[in-house]
Protein backbone atom coordinates (compact mmCIF):
# COMPACT_ATOMS: atom_id res chain seq x y z
CA UNK A 1 0.00 0.00 0.00
CA UNK A 2 1.47 3.24 -1.09
CA UNK A 3 0.33 6.18 1.11
CA UNK A 4 0.39 10.30 0.37
CA UNK A 5 0.41 11.73 3.61
CA UNK A 6 0.86 15.42 4.46
CA UNK A 7 0.95 14.69 8.04
CA UNK A 8 1.93 17.01 10.74
CA UNK A 9 2.56 14.76 13.48
CA UNK A 10 1.45 16.94 16.32
CA UNK A 11 -2.43 16.98 13.95
CA UNK A 12 -4.15 14.23 14.57
CA UNK A 13 -6.42 12.34 12.16
CA UNK A 14 -9.40 13.73 13.87
CA UNK A 15 -9.68 16.98 13.68
CA UNK A 16 -12.17 19.60 14.52
CA UNK A 17 -12.85 22.67 12.59
CA UNK A 18 -14.90 26.15 14.01
CA UNK A 19 -16.34 23.72 16.71
CA UNK A 20 -18.93 23.44 14.41
CA UNK A 21 -18.30 20.22 12.73
CA UNK A 22 -16.02 17.42 14.15
CA UNK A 23 -14.93 14.40 11.84
CA UNK A 24 -12.81 11.32 12.22
CA UNK A 25 -10.67 9.96 9.06
CA UNK A 26 -10.73 6.32 9.39
CA UNK A 27 -9.31 4.04 6.88
CA UNK A 28 -9.14 0.26 6.30
CA UNK A 29 -7.33 -1.21 3.19
CA UNK A 30 -6.21 -4.85 2.49
CA UNK A 31 -5.23 -7.32 -0.84
CA UNK A 32 -7.72 -9.39 -2.25
CA UNK A 33 -6.17 -12.16 -2.82
CA UNK A 34 -3.38 -13.69 0.55
CA UNK A 35 -0.32 -12.81 -0.53
CA UNK A 36 -0.29 -10.87 -2.92
CA UNK A 37 0.32 -6.77 -2.69
CA UNK A 38 -1.91 -4.35 -1.77
CA UNK A 39 -2.67 -2.01 -4.86
CA UNK A 40 -4.34 0.89 -2.80
CA UNK A 41 -2.82 4.47 -2.22
CA UNK A 42 -4.23 6.55 0.02
CA UNK A 43 -4.49 10.41 -0.09
CA UNK A 44 -4.18 12.49 3.95
CA UNK A 45 -3.64 15.81 3.72
CA UNK A 46 -5.42 17.14 6.53
CA UNK A 47 -4.42 20.79 6.26
CA UNK A 48 -5.98 20.80 3.13
CA UNK A 49 -8.95 19.14 3.83
CA UNK A 50 -8.65 16.64 1.10
CA UNK A 51 -8.54 12.75 1.52
CA UNK A 52 -8.90 9.68 -0.55
CA UNK A 53 -8.77 6.30 -1.25
CA UNK A 54 -7.68 4.83 -4.35
CA UNK A 55 -8.45 0.69 -4.86
CA UNK A 56 -5.62 -0.20 -7.88
CA UNK A 57 -7.47 -2.28 -10.15
CA UNK A 58 -5.55 -4.34 -12.62
CA UNK A 59 -4.96 -7.90 -11.27
CA UNK A 60 -2.51 -8.62 -14.15
CA UNK A 61 -0.36 -6.03 -12.50
CA UNK A 62 -0.28 -1.94 -12.66
CA UNK A 63 -2.75 -1.16 -10.43
CA UNK A 64 -1.06 -0.02 -7.54
CA UNK A 65 0.93 2.03 -10.39
CA UNK A 66 -2.84 3.38 -11.14
CA UNK A 67 -3.69 4.16 -7.93
CA UNK A 68 -0.27 6.17 -7.16
CA UNK A 69 -0.89 8.32 -9.64
CA UNK A 70 -4.27 8.90 -9.47
CA UNK A 71 -3.54 10.04 -5.85
CA UNK A 72 -0.47 12.13 -7.32
CA UNK A 73 -3.31 13.76 -10.01
CA UNK A 74 -5.98 14.84 -7.30
CA UNK A 75 -2.76 16.22 -4.83
CA UNK A 76 -1.73 18.43 -7.78
CA UNK A 77 -4.88 19.40 -9.20
CA UNK A 78 -5.77 20.55 -5.31
CA UNK A 79 -2.41 22.29 -4.68
CA UNK A 80 -2.85 24.20 -7.95
CA UNK A 81 -6.11 25.26 -7.55
CA UNK A 82 -5.62 26.37 -3.41
CA UNK A 83 -6.29 29.83 -4.46
CA UNK A 84 -9.54 29.68 -6.70
CA UNK A 85 -11.73 27.33 -4.27
CA UNK A 86 -14.90 27.58 -4.46
CA UNK A 87 -17.11 28.31 -1.35
CA UNK A 88 -20.40 26.90 -3.12
CA UNK A 89 -20.80 23.10 -2.79
CA UNK A 90 -22.33 22.51 -5.79
CA UNK A 91 -19.53 23.98 -7.39
CA UNK A 92 -16.75 22.17 -6.00
CA UNK A 93 -18.66 19.00 -6.08
CA UNK A 94 -19.01 19.33 -9.98
CA UNK A 95 -15.09 20.25 -9.99
CA UNK A 96 -14.20 17.52 -7.77
CA UNK A 97 -16.36 15.06 -9.96
CA UNK A 98 -14.93 16.41 -13.24
CA UNK A 99 -11.65 15.89 -11.71
CA UNK A 100 -12.20 12.48 -11.28
CA UNK A 101 -13.14 11.97 -14.69
CA UNK A 102 -10.33 13.39 -15.89
CA UNK A 103 -7.89 11.51 -13.52
CA UNK A 104 -9.35 8.12 -14.71
CA UNK A 105 -9.23 9.12 -18.51
CA UNK A 106 -5.23 9.60 -17.70
CA UNK A 107 -4.80 6.74 -15.75
CA UNK A 108 -5.99 4.97 -19.02
CA UNK A 109 -3.75 6.72 -20.87
CA UNK A 110 -0.99 6.57 -18.59
CA UNK A 111 -0.91 2.44 -18.10
CA UNK A 112 -1.75 1.75 -21.62
CA UNK A 113 1.86 3.83 -22.35
CA UNK A 114 3.32 1.57 -20.04
CA UNK A 115 1.49 -1.66 -21.30
CA UNK A 116 -0.55 -2.21 -18.23
CA UNK A 117 -3.75 -1.93 -20.26
CA UNK A 118 -5.33 -3.95 -17.45
CA UNK A 119 -4.59 -1.82 -14.96
CA UNK A 120 -6.97 1.14 -13.68
CA UNK A 121 -8.30 2.75 -10.41
CA UNK A 122 -11.25 3.07 -8.48
CA UNK A 123 -11.32 6.34 -5.74
CA UNK A 124 -13.12 7.44 -3.26
CA UNK A 125 -12.31 11.44 -2.47
CA UNK A 126 -13.59 14.27 0.25
CA UNK A 127 -12.78 17.52 -0.11
CA UNK A 128 -13.27 19.92 3.38
CA UNK A 129 -14.29 23.23 2.73
CA UNK A 130 -14.89 26.31 4.74
CA UNK A 131 -18.05 28.22 3.99
CA UNK A 132 -18.90 31.72 4.99
CA UNK A 133 -20.37 32.02 8.77
CA UNK A 134 -18.00 29.65 9.74
CA UNK A 135 -19.67 26.36 8.66
CA UNK A 136 -17.38 23.78 7.13
CA UNK A 137 -19.15 20.93 4.60
CA UNK A 138 -17.34 18.42 2.54
CA UNK A 139 -17.83 18.06 -0.95
CA UNK A 140 -17.42 14.03 -1.96
CA UNK A 141 -16.85 12.00 -5.40
CA UNK A 142 -16.45 8.54 -6.26
CA UNK A 143 -15.33 6.41 -9.44
CA UNK A 144 -15.76 2.53 -9.45
CA UNK A 145 -16.31 0.73 -5.98
CA UNK A 146 -14.87 2.83 -3.48
CA UNK A 147 -17.44 4.62 -1.10
CA UNK A 148 -17.96 6.85 1.18
CA UNK A 149 -19.70 6.13 4.61
CA UNK A 150 -21.08 9.74 6.67
CA UNK A 151 -22.37 9.35 9.87
CA UNK A 152 -24.25 11.40 12.92
CA UNK A 153 -23.22 12.14 16.27
CA UNK A 154 -24.88 9.37 17.42
CA UNK A 155 -23.31 6.71 14.53
CA UNK A 156 -26.22 6.36 12.43
CA UNK A 157 -25.38 6.54 8.78
CA UNK A 158 -26.44 9.74 6.55
CA UNK A 159 -24.53 9.29 3.52
CA UNK A 160 -23.29 6.17 1.42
Amino acid sequence: MSELFDHDPSIPHSAESKKLLEFDIGHATEAKIDGQPNQDTLLMKPRDGLYGVFDGVGGYGGGDQASQRAAELVSAAYRNRTHNLSPDIYLESEFLASLLDDVSRQITIDMAEKGLDQAGTAAAVVKMLELPHDETIAAIATIGDCRVYVYDQYGRLKFQ
